[in-house]
């Protein structure tokens, strides 16, 4: 009679193989592709109703008289933009969002300060990161995380964002999704 532990190394070995096989197939090997091009905002009052709920309950909990204050800073910083554009330069991604930018960093590479959507100075940090593109803005007022997830099939682009300060009581969390602007090949052939 066969040891079962000795039947179970091989089956191990094969299901390490095979989920090795899945995450390169899965293409783990994550490129900028996929986020390249013009999205234009897609979720409506919906999004902009949730981005508003997000700014109240961070602000909430402030004095009477700074919330109005901290919510017209926040809302300067957050959109939700018409459109989002996203380039490549060599090896810097050139990002846009409405009337904001274009803003430049090397994809990976170390921040680079440039001129935020509020006018003051930040270091931003553009990442590919777990299928992800990830995009930070900090200094010393505070930080904002984006991280954008493409569809399946291509045509939708998921932002995720979270903006911290230690002056507010907690942060601003907001989900929106962006639609591939018509016309753009590379996607509509996927």
């Amino acid at each position: 009679m066969t040891d079962p532990s000795r039947r179970s190394v091989p089956l191990t070995v094969a299901l390490a193989a095979s989920l090795a096989a899945v995450g390169v197939a899965r293409g783990d090997a994550i490129t900028i592709e996929p986020f390249l091009g013009t999205w234009q905002y897609a979720d409506g009052d919906e999004g902009r109703e949730r981005v508003d709920e997000a700014i109240g309950d961070a602000v909430d909990g402030l004095p009477f008289f700074a919330e109005p204050i901290a919510e017209d800073r926040i809302e300067a910083r957050t959109g939700p933009y018409a459109d989002l554009r996203f380039e490549m330069e060599g090896d810097t991604l050139v990002f846009s969002a409405g009337d904001y930018g274009p803003v430049r960093s090397v994809l990976g590479g170390p921040s680079a300060q440039v001129r935020g959507p509020a006018g003051s100075d930040v270091e931003l940090t553009q990442r590919l990161e777990n299928g992800r593109l990830v995009q930070i803005f900090e200094n010393d007022e505070g930080r904002r995380r984006t991280t954008y997830a493409p569809s399946g099939d291509g045509q939708s682009l998921w932002m995720r964002t979270r903006i911290s300060s230690p002056r507010l009581g907690e942060d601003v969390e907001y989900r929106l999704r962006y639609r591939t602007a018509g016309g753009d090949a590379r996607r509509a052939s996927r």
